[in-house]
């Protein structure tokens, strides 16, 4: 039997075709950076502050750089207490492996380079100091300095901080320093050379700790290192249309033939597993053997039969396998390969489904989800890069831990026990607001006429839709309070009315409340007279219509009247007055004090929501925190329905206000807010231990409260507050313990002190008050809720291990003070900002029985929970994260499978690998292994596009290919060829958000600038009116974000030197401007920005109006420009109706795949050969293949054009696109206003497979009537392809309302115009919207132009003539053709034609265009490219 399996084996080895490889390696564009200096940035982040690991490198291995291996260096570093990094051993080679310290190593080198181009010829292993104002420049310099006292005396001279790239690297912390010393002196240099090490401990001596240590730019030419912590994809392409280039294979052709031998049939019955069973000796070839000719074999689609259970069986391959992690990434990484395999399995055991069912009832069926030590980590969009951080978090918070006595076991459980996303910003605060009298409502869902097609039963909030569930019961209802005098909550109510008319599944309901002033007593007993007279709904109308005229310095009073008069239908007073003075005045005085003692009840202050019970303070972006609220609470609603508990016949407002978590009133005090936001110190037990007085209450509370006041009077009385507390009959008075605490201890613990007269101390929890106030302030409900806070969000969520605290032997006193310094520790780390969904229940799983569990059962400090859908994107991508955290840091993992219990489609169409490997490896010479992605075994037959998938921070490009990555044929390779792909790491993001503080909101259209203090602008941005975003691109370094100068933005506007949210508050305008002259930053400077992470660097920044443009709009100040075309100090942005004022013709375009980058070569070449103008073009950089990037300066030269190279992140928060065609079209529209430098006033676009026969400069100088954009209209005139024309019938028919359906392969872009319009912003706005549904958007392009064009964007149409399509345009008798202008390769519904034959057919001078190109590429580069006028820029 042996010698028949053997011959088996060796027959299916035999048969196996030789693989084509693919292989993908990324380099950042900076020079490689040595394990060492990654080290000791690692060392400045997780240990001892300061120069301890620069002194203990340069005493202990002075010359590293040159003769030690990487792998000495990290055993030398991990086993040596003399680095301080031996307890770091496992995260260091974390860090290590994912090079996740190398930015910051960059960007210190590059303030070096800075220095060294101004004030030095040359440089020596990066050596360079800087001593006060006086730079030395080499060894000699410096031991000359030291010689003779000179250096000594420049450092202290001072002026360090003159220089400004120090005092921007200083203030951005790059530099190693001693801990609470100002430097003089700082010396920069490559660590561990001979000359760095010994001239650094001379001047150690000579300086002490006045000197500090930067990473200087090492001598010669190094090839950058390979990055990891991105993915690859090859996902299958499907096309109607011929999209391969066919040319490469002629002019590629070096006498080999290629490979045509066709994938061999499969081997029926062959169980490669029963054979490593059989065979071990043989496991690792025969699994290597088997997995090949599975993925060589063709692949065959599946039944729907099949398809039904494929992702149980992919999870019941995953339980039963050796290593769980490596099968679930084989299965999620191949499925396109593996699916046949798996659709033969047996059906899965019945334990399994029962424990994908518990999973699926947690966490929603299909869903992928991961908890870390309690924390969330949301698989799409985190990077390996803040994965590592937040590990490094929990194991500096373990050692914490540990110091109070835990053990490791008890350190484990208490990390992850406490997560901050279960009401810690006390969001989960619920109220009952049940009495209807006061409350006004709009609308009622299980009435109104306009749900009555919604279905009536509250079981469908149950089943998966899309967007928000739609049910005729009033199931949430959302109460607005608000003070009618507030124009910020008139506004509010306006924005509410429109959600009304937009059919939001929201009983909308308000409760006014008054406020101090006189005018808002009068409007709010005025509007309760008009609900008495008209009933609710009226009173919302004319709060909506007092909200509409609320502006132009008119007072309150006069809009209301009008508002009232125009809806009034009573006789009777109408007006406020009138109201007033009428007999009804006296009724309304005593509905008032009925209404202002229900607000002392329930004291919540004005604008606030209420979603049934829940309190949510209007903070942030109106839509995003109604939706955010409405998600959360149907959410806990399906909960309760599938429970049993509500059902048709509950009244669910009532319900949900009769919980027994809700309270009767709620707590200004307790709850956290923007104005005063949740804020943890960690207790250190050294230093608060001895200085805490005579504890008072429970011995064993879970909750320490803390008392610290300079008055005695003021600390004292609320000291009795709490002792009434503790003898209460509160739910939660038996749960907490009090003391009173020394203010020095205090200011010691509270790190840079705390200036609040009184402070009340939950388990770290900072809460202040005014000493003055506190004794009438605080109540007993208000420190009913702290408790209650403190119990549900944080130190409730510790007690959940409480047996294995008992277990450990903490009893009484000795508990309850273990508890309150782990409650404060684990919170006052980073993980008290994670935002992200509540995970108890996710949680709850870990502690369920079932479910995959890897790494070590007991003793791990990181543990990690894993639901995932085996058949899905995000295993492909979580997998290897899995390995990694099990591998270099000894995580317990838990997987719980949670696959998709009915599929009809095959989930996963693209081969999926990560550039990551589980743990830091070294080669044979010793030096660190350098991550890439590699594929083997692929199917053959299939047409692939290769993608890359990094961390969102990232610009990335392919820089080294020969084969064409965008159509890659597998089976068309030489035998034993291979796909090798280089990409670079180009750039990194510098993103943020900008607001403006009065008016508060984004300041649309505001130009900002990056620069050095070398070169003021190196890349300029405007900001979106999308949440304020904007994006910039910037290499590691240091950085100055400003205004742009001689702009209206800078004309108008001053940036502010904080970003406390406290200005956008309503307060006095005195108050207001005083805060704000405060903070304004000078003419001309403006914020430093460091870039020095993978995951770039993110701004908030405020900004306000300067004196004199408060009533400007900087819009308004672009269309006025835009209209005059006036000079002024503007004048950059002028651009007349005629067209533009620039002589160049600027064209935009993009391509991707050989084929299309061949067809904008002959693009380019028909545009210059029809025009005697200047032509720029700018093309999107990321899609274009490495060889046409060398292509194009010989192009430029030989047709006389310059070109851009331009790039644009998709944003995050912008919904994105998975397929490459529509990834494109997206680009192509969506970042017209920010892909190109603000001085382009003007563009055309011009599709890649077009041939243009006129002069672009009629488009470039063309008036489009104060339109944004042109477009040309499609051609109805093809008798052949009427029935395939999709505007002329159905939706777009009558959406278009009479106007022309245009095309988008041509347009002309006023980007003067289109920017003083938000343009830009309604395009994303609207793309953000319509994008939500997969069956919107077909053409993406050219459908959204189209859908904006009636009534919202404008658009000016082109002549007919200026794009001819024969698909749409051809009559048959050639005349169109013959006055066409341009000529586009529209894909033909009928025939199909490939593009390269209609090209030839249609167009009769393409082929000679094209032959010109292919001569021109072929012949040798010119011997001095430098003499070229061409210009080239890369963006």
């Amino acid at each position: 039997m042996r010698y028949l399996l053997a011959v088996v084996a060796a027959c299916l080895l035999a048969a196996v075709v030789v693989e084509a490889q693919v292989r993908v390696a990324m380099r950042p564009r900076w020079a490689p950076t040595s394990v060492l200096q990654e080290a000791s940035e690692f060392a400045r982040t997780w240990g001892e502050p300061g120069l301890a690991f620069v002194d203990a490198v340069a005493n202990h291995c002075p010359k590293c750089a040159h003769v030690v291996t990487d792998v000495q260096v990290v055993e030398a570093l991990s086993a040596s207490e003399a680095y301080g990094l031996a307890g770091r051993a496992d995260l260091l080679r974390m860090a290590l492996n994912v090079g996740a310290h190398a930015p910051a190593v960059e960007a210190a080198r590059q303030v070096a380079a800075l220095l060294a181009d101004e004030a030095c010829s040359s440089v020596s292993d990066g050596l360079i100091l800087v001593a006060g104002e006086k730079v030395f420049c080499s060894e000699a310099a410096i031991d000359t300095g030291l010689a003779d006292g000179s250096l000594v005396a420049a450092a202290g001279a001072g002026g360090l901080e003159e220089l400004p790239m120090i005092r921007d690297a200083l203030a951005a912390e790059l530099l190693a320093v001693a801990a609470g010393t100002a430097p003089k002196a700082i010396m920069f240099g490559v660590l561990g050379t001979r000359t760095v090490s010994r001239v650094w401990l001379e001047l150690r001596l000579a300086l002490g700790d006045e000197l500090a240590f930067g990473h200087g730019v090492a001598s010669g030419g190094q090839e950058p290192s390979r990055l990891a912590g991105y993915g690859v994809e090859l996902a299958i392409k499907s096309t109607e249309y011929k999209v391969v280039d066919d040319s490469s294979d002629e002019e590629n052709d070096e006498g080999e033939t290629v490979d045509a031998d066709a994938p061999l049939p499969s081997l029926p019955g062959l169980d490669v597993t029963k054979l490593v069973e059989r065979m071990p000796d043989e496991e690792a070839a025969l699994r290597a053997a088997g997995v090949a000719f599975g993925n060589a074999a063709e692949i065959k689609p599946l039944k729907k039969w099949q398809l039904r259970d494929l992702g149980f069986k992919a999870a019941q391959a995953v339980v039963d396998a050796s290593d769980p992690l490596a099968e679930l990434a084989r299965i999620s990484q191949n499925l396109p390969s593996l699916a046949s395999w798996l659709a033969r399995k047996k059906n899965s055991a019945a334990g399994l489904h029962r424990e994908v069912r518990e999973t699926a009832a947690v966490a929603g069926a299909g869903s992928t989800a991961l908890v870390v030590n309690g924390r969330v980590v949301d698989v799409s969009s985190t990077s390996i890069f803040q994965l590592y951080t937040l590990v490094g978090e929990e194991l500096v918070l373990a050692d914490k831990l540990r110091s109070l006595g835990l053990a490791p076991e008890h350190v484990a459980a208490v990390a992850s026990a406490a997560s901050p996303n279960q009401g810690a910003s006390g969001d989960s605060v619920r109220v009952a607001v049940t009495e209807v009298k006061h409350i006004a409502y709009l609308n009622n869902l299980a009435r109104d006429e306009q749900y009555a097609s919604w279905p009536a039963s509250i079981a469908v909030i149950t089943q998966p839709t899309y967007g928000f569930h739609r049910v005729r019961r009033n199931v949430v209802t959302l109460l607005y309070v608000m003070d009618p005098s507030s124009p910020a909550s008139l506004g509010v109510v306006f924005q509410l009315m429109q959600f009304h008319s937009g059919d939001a599944p929201l009983r909308f309901g308000l409760v006014l409340r008054p406020g101090p002033s006189d005018l808002s007593s009068r409007l709010v007993r005025g509007l309760l007279h008009v609900r008495g007279e008209g009933g609710s709904a009226l009173m919302w109308q004319v709060l909506g219509g007092v909200a509409m005229r609320a502006r132009g310095g008119v007072p309150l009073e006069e809009h209301f009247d009008a508002a009232l008069s125009a809806v009034a239908n009573w006789d009777g007073p109408i007006t406020l007055a009138d109201i007033l003075a009428s007999e009804a005045g006296d009724e309304l005085a005593d509905e008032l004090a009925e209404l202002a003692a229900y607000h002392a009840s329930i004291n919540i202050p004005a604008n606030t929501f209420v979603i049934n019970s829940r309190v949510v303070p209007n903070e942030g972006a109106l839509q995003s925190v109604v939706a955010s609220a409405l998600r959360d609470e149907l959410t806990r609603l399906a909960a309760l329905v599938v429970a049993g508990k509500v059902n048709d016949k509950v009244n669910v407002f009532k319900y949900v206000n009769t919980e027994p978590d809700v309270l009767s009133s709620y707590s200004r005090l307790a709850v956290p807010s923007a104005d005063a936001p949740l804020r943890v110190v960690a207790l250190d037990p050294s230093k608060v231990g001895l200085a805490i007085g005579a504890w008072h209450g429970a011995e064993a509370a879970p909750v320490s409260i803390l008392v610290v006041a300079r008055d005695d009077g003021s600390a004292q009385c609320v000291v009795d507050k709490l002792a009434a507390y503790a003898v209460s009959e509160l739910a939660h008075s038996g749960k907490f313990r009090y003391a009173r605490l020394g203010v020095e201890a205090w200011a010691s613990a509270a790190g840079d002190g705390d200036d609040a007269e009184l402070v009340v101390v939950v388990n770290g929890r900072v809460i202040a008050m005014a000493a003055s106030t506190a004794c009438d302030e605080l109540a007993l409900g208000d420190l009913e809720l702290m408790v209650k806070l403190e119990m549900e969000s944080r130190v409730g969520l510790l007690l959940e291990g409480e047996a294995e605290l008992a277990s450990a032997g903490l009893r009484g006193r000795n508990k309850a003070d273990v508890l309150m310094y782990a409650s404060s520790l684990v919170f006052a780390s980073a993980r008290a900002a994670d935002e992200a969904r509540p995970v108890g229940a996710i949680r709850s799983l870990e502690r369920a029985a079932g479910g995959v569990v890897v790494g070590p059962e007991a003793g791990a400090t990181i543990r990690a929970i894993a639901v995932v859908n085996p058949l899905s994107e995000a295993a492909q991508e979580l997998a290897p994260v899995l390995a990694l955290l099990r591998e270099s840091v000894g995580a317990r993992v838990v997987v719980r499978l949670n696959p998709d219990p009915a599929l009809s489609e095959l989930p996963l169409k693209r081969f999926y690998r990560a550039a990551l490997a589980p743990a830091l490896v070294f080669d044979g010479q010793g030096a660190r292994q350098q991550a890439q992605a590699v594929f083997s075994g692929l199917p053959t037959q299939f047409l692939l596009t290769l993608g890359v998938s990094t961390p969102d921070a990232w610009l990335v490009q392919p820089v080294a290919a020969k084969h064409d990555l965008d159509n890659l044929q597998l089976g068309a390779l030489r035998r034993g060829d291979e796909v090798a792909a280089e990409f670079e790491l180009s750039e990194l993001l510098v993103e943020g958000r900008a607001y403006q503080v009065a008016p508060v909101g984004p300041p649309t259209g505001l130009e900002l600038v990056l620069g050095t203090p070398r070169e003021a602008v190196v890349e300029d941005t405007l900001v979106m009116a999308n949440l304020g975003y904007f994006q910039l691109k910037a290499q590691p370094g240091v950085w100055q974000l400003q205004l742009k100068p001689e702009r209206p933005s800078s004309e108008m506007y001053s940036m502010l030197n904080t970003t406390d949210y406290g200005l956008l508050k309503e307060r006095s305008k005195a108050e207001f401007d005083e805060l704000v002259d405060e903070a304004r930053l000078a003419d001309g400077t403006g914020r430093v920005v460091a870039v020095t992470s993978f995951d770039g660097a993110s701004v908030t920044m405020l900004v306000a109006k300067k004196p004199g443009y408060e009533e400007k709009s900087l819009l308004a100040a672009h269309a006025e420009v835009a209209d005059s075309g006036l000079s002024s100090v503007w004048s950059s942005l002028t651009g007349s109706r005629g067209g533009s004022k620039s002589d160049v013709i600027n064209v935009f375009s993009v391509a991707s795949g050989h084929l299309y980058e061949r067809f904008l070569a002959v693009m380019m070449r028909s545009v210059m050969s029809s025009t005697q103008s200047k032509v720029k073009f700018w093309i999107l950089r990321q899609f274009l293949s490495p060889s046409f990037k060398e292509a194009l300066p010989k192009l430029a030269a030989d047709l006389g054009f310059d070109y851009q190279l331009i790039a644009y992140q998709w944003p995050r928060w912008l919904l994105g696109q998975s397929e490459k065609q529509r990834l494109i079209w997206g680009y192509k529209i969506l970042f017209l206003d920010v892909l190109f430098p603000l001085e382009v006033d003007r563009l055309v676009f011009v599709d890649a497979d077009q041939t243009v026969r006129a002069d672009l400069l009629e488009l470039h100088t063309m008036d489009l009537e104060g339109k944004p954009y042109g477009f040309t209209p499609m051609c109805e005139s093809n008798p052949d392809t009427q029935g395939f024309m999709f505007w002329k019938q159905g939706y777009w028919s009558s959406h278009m309302k009479g106007k022309p359906y245009v095309i988008s392969a041509l347009f002309v872009v006023d980007l003067t115009r289109f920017r003083a319009m938000s343009a830009g912003d309604t395009l994303r706005a609207t793309y953000q919207s319509l994008a939500r549904d997969p069956n919107s958007l077909s053409n993406l392009d050219q459908d959204l132009p189209n859908y904006l064009a009636p009534g919202q964007l404008p658009m000016h149409y082109l002549p007919q003539e200026w794009l001819y399509c024969e698909a749409w345009c051809e009559d048959g008798t050639g005349k169109l053709l013959d006055a066409a202008k341009s000529i586009d390769l529209c894909n033909s519904p009928l025939t199909k034609e490939p593009k390269l034959d209609m090209a030839g057919r249609v167009v009769a001078e393409w082929h000679d265009f094209d032959d010109a190109n292919r001569a021109l590429l072929r012949s040798p580069p010119s011997p001095s490219p430098g003499d070229s006028d061409v210009r080239h820029d890369e963006l």
